[in-house]
């Protein structure tokens, strides 16, 4: 059983200068013998007491031509005229509001010991301190002060929201107190329930007294007026005037579906919840007789949503400079590592070395990005049928014939995205291999005039050139460009080398639904 929570410190409902005030009321009035940092929370009968004690203070302190040039006027002469009430029918008379109290109360207190106390076990003795309706005042107003404290800290809907961990405990601090004020509300309301009952039962057993002054201040007038609060009056309507204002719809009878078993089915497993039948339940069994029946079996789809067995459904394609070709920018070629499908047999093991090495990469260059574009990319990467091309940087040391291939294809460090070899670096070798038939390189002509005088680039004529510029580059730079539609390479005018970047993959847009749309993604792996 987890141990009660301490009370509510006083704090929560006065300022500090009104806590030092209600301190010196507790220490003097109720609890002499503690120190005065040990203030709680004040109960409804405790908070009316000290607001009493309060405004005498006050008009004790003010000068005597400060309200309404008159002398202080003492709280309980309102109260001086009906001291008699003690000398009918034996009405006892409220400590504190001077009010009579039902004399179906004594019998009931005396008859139940607990209700002896309106709330809290020892504060209300016999006579009570207040009488019914003045008890249920005295919650009520305890109430709206603690939700005027709340409202001050943004409740009831935390509008700006806090953000400091103090402003939030102290919010949620209020907010308990406020809940169990109210609790302590109908908690009271309980027993003025039952006391109501006690009344009406009195009033029936001696119809010769006249308590008609003392109705008033019954429990009975305090449970309506509690409940005259809380309803709200109904708008009805006659019920002929909706049959003939509303229209209704007539609305096809449909019958009433059922869940059937087959004979065989046992009965203990009938009403197994449907979550026990699925594949991942430890005690699943495909080959019971009552899975089911498929002519191919069962197929595990799980690793549909893994980005991993995505990525190794891609070509990969290793890219490098042509060896024949003599010119300064060279031609590129590409050889085939991945030719897309069947690469990749479970979540944790590939068939191919590419596939476990594009992989290596992707996880490697994703952890050096932000939580988000980690998000994104993962996302993507669930949902694509791209090529990876794929190849390796110049470092230090490296000849030509290091980035041709060979035994360390696999071995690359970088990689571009790209969605189709129309466009893309490698386009002209694609298309004398035949990997671009010839309606498809047609159709690509046909977009590239539609853009023609408009000073737009297609996004394939990007080059990717290695290099310290990259992240994790090297110092070496060999240029990657492709070959034009007749043959002839393109070169700045000056004759250097142009580094020109493709599409950042850190320039992600959280609501695209295609990262990168037309641009490729180039990521490197040192």
């Amino acid at each position: 059983m987890p141990a009660p929570r301490p009370p509510h410190h006083a704090s929560i409902l006065f300022a500090p200068f009104e806590l030092r005030m209600y301190q010196r009321w507790r220490s003097r009035y109720i609890f002499s013998d503690l120190p005065n940092n040990n203030a709680p929370l004040p109960t409804a009968l405790e908070y009316a007491a000290y607001q009493d004690w309060r405004a005498q203070e006050r008009k004790r302190c003010l000068p005597r031509n400060y309200i309404n040039a008159s002398d202080p006027v003492d709280v309980n002469s309102e109260h001086e005229a009906e001291e008699d009430y003690g000398e009918i029918d034996g009405a006892i008379l409220a400590t504190e509001c001077k009010h009579p109290i039902h004399p179906a109360h004594a019998s009931a207190l005396a008859a139940s010991p607990s209700l002896s106390s309106h709330i809290e076990d020892g504060e209300i003795t016999d006579p009570p301190l207040y009488c019914p309706v003045c008890t249920l005042k005295a919650h009520q107003t305890l109430i709206s002060a603690i939700y005027t404290k709340w409202t001050t800290l943004g409740a009831p809907w935390r509008d700006p929201p806090t953000t400091s961990p103090a402003e939030k405990a102290v919010y949620s601090a209020t907010l308990r107190a406020y809940q169990k004020a109210r609790v302590d509300l109908v908690n009271t309301i309980s027993i003025f329930s039952h006391l109501a009952d006690q009344e009406s039962a009195w009033s029936l057993a001696h119809p010769e007294s006249n308590t008609s002054y003392l109705q008033p201040y019954t429990a009975t007038t305090a449970v309506q007026t509690y409940y005259d609060g809380i309803t709200y009056p109904a708008k009805l309507v006659d019920p002929n005037y909706i049959s003939l204002s509303l229209t209704t719809t007539p609305h096809p009878h449909s019958s009433k579906k059922k869940v059937t078993y087959s004979p065989t089915t046992p009965l203990t497993t009938r009403h197994r919840p449907s979550t026990l039948w699925t594949r991942t339940y430890p005690t699943h069994d495909p080959a019971s007789p009552h899975a089911c029946p498929h002519p191919e079996g069962w197929e595990d789809t799980s690793r549909y949503t893994d980005w991993k067995y995505v990525v190794a459904q891609c070509r990969i394609l290793f890219c490098y400079p042509d060896p024949d070709d003599e010119g300064i920018y060279k031609k590129l070629k590409y050889d085939t590592l991945n030719p897309g499908p069947n690469g990749f047999e479970s979540e944790t093991t590939t068939t191919n070395s590419a596939v476990h090495r594009l992989i290596t990469v992707l996880e490697t260059w994703m952890t050096a990005q932000t939580h988000d574009v980690q998000v994104q990319w993962v996302r993507y990467l669930r949902d694509i049928s791209d090529i990876f091309l794929v190849w390796k940087d110049a470092k230090d040391g490296d000849g030509f014939e290091d980035r041709v291939g060979g035994d360390g294809k696999d071995v690359f460090d970088g990689f571009q995205r790209v969605p189709r070899l129309v466009g893309s670096p490698v386009e002209a070798f694609a298309r004398r291999v035949g990997d671009i038939d010839d309606e498809e390189w047609e159709g690509a002509m046909v977009e590239r005039k539609s853009v023609e005088g408009k000073g737009s680039e297609v996004w394939g004529d990007e080059v990717e050139v290695g290099g310290q510029a990259n992240e994790g580059g090297g110092d070496g730079q060999v240029v990657m460009t492709d070959e034009s539609e007749d043959g002839d390479t393109s070169s700045s005018e000056d004759g250097d080398d142009v580094d020109v970047r493709m599409a950042d993959p850190a320039d992600l847009d959280e609501e695209d639904d295609d990262v990168y749309g037309d641009d490729a993604a180039v990521g490197e792996f040192v």
